[in-house]
């Protein structure tokens, strides 16, 4: 199956000033979250471009997380692009804040009311894996730890904590940092991959002990969501 590819590049207008969201991605499946590139500014979303070198029905829908639900702050109307770039405007104007995500719809799924509650979308977010003995000398930089969000909603990581019981490291997950339902992030001991989320506890030594360490996350308020343990 030939892949869609695609970039959404909506446009906010807050004081005469453009802001662009870039959404740059493979379409598999139904649903494409922008977990990149989150909505930075508050104001309208007046009209969105995207390129696509297959013809498939689309609608772009922007979400604002609302406790553990989904809030639809507004849709377009479902289009068929052509090949190559398309540039659309909305009929009715999104009025889109800081922190709201960009979800591309495949297929004819028809639209939703704005303001719908999407209340079975539930994130559930786990430690999968520590990569605890790095192929790099000395310093082992390329060590690091895999959270997956095995849910079907987005979970929300802003100041989100994870830490190593071993040498007592912390790092804070960003304002903004978004998981898709089925994805995973990986925070790295001394490297940064922008394909698992760019994150990396900027340590110039090992952090994950060899001989055996526990990994836990903790969300905003300070309890524990998820824990890793190997000996």
């Amino acid at each position: 199956m030939n892949a869609l590819k695609n970039i959404v590049k909506p446009t906010v207008i807050e004081s005469n000033q453009l802001i662009d969201q870039y959404l740059p991605d493979i379409a598999n499946n139904f649903d494409l979250v922008n977990t990149n590139n989150l909505i930075s500014i508050d104001g309208q979303l007046n009209s969105w471009k995207i390129w696509t070198d297959k013809i498939l029905p689309v609608q772009l829908t922007i979400l604002r997380k609302d406790g553990d639900y989904q809030l639809i702050i507004g849709q377009s109307e479902q289009i068929t692009p052509t090949k190559g770039l398309n540039e659309f405007t909305l009929s009715n104007p999104i009025s889109v804040k800081v922190g709201d995500c960009v979800v591309l719809s495949y297929g004819d799924q028809g639209s939703n009311n704005d303001h719908q509650v999407i209340d079975d979308y539930k994130s559930n977010l786990e430690i999968v894996k520590i990569f605890y003995k790095g192929k790099v000398k000395r310093t082992q930089s390329d060590e690091y730890v895999e959270i997956r969000n095995n849910g079907n909603g987005i979970a929300d990581l802003s100041n989100w904590q994870l830490t190593s019981s071993g040498k007592g490291q912390i790092f804070t997950f960003p304002t903004g940092t978004c998981v898709a339902a089925g994805q995973s992030i990986r925070v790295y001991t001394n490297e940064i991959h922008q394909e698992s989320g760019g994150f990396s506890f900027n340590s110039k030594t090992a952090i994950w002990n060899d001989q055996g360490d526990v990994g836990k996350l903790f969300d905003r308020d300070g309890n524990e969501v998820s824990s890793f343990s190997y000996k």
